[in-house]
């Protein structure tokens, strides 16, 4: 990815734990992501993880994302 990667949210939680097997599911799919972690540093029940993917990829990623999470339904 070079500096000019424009990265977009496809998926948020407020379990860290789910962001990151999401994040090594869509790596292992050859899908670039960073998670971003917004939960309070002292009050860790506030806030959510947020997994994002580079804009040119976001579209792959979100079908991904879809179809896992209706299979674990």
């Amino acid at each position: 990815m070079n500096k000019s990667t424009r990265w977009v949210k496809v998926w948020e939680t407020p379990l860290e734990w789910e962001a990151h097997v999401l994040a090594a599911r869509l790596r292992k799919e050859g899908i670039p992501c960073q998670v971003v972690d917004k939960k309070d540093s002292v009050y860790v029940m506030i806030g959510h993880v947020e997994l994002y993917v580079p804009s040119s990829v976001h579209l792959e990623a979100r079908k991904l994302l879809r179809s896992w999470r209706s299979v674990e339904r």
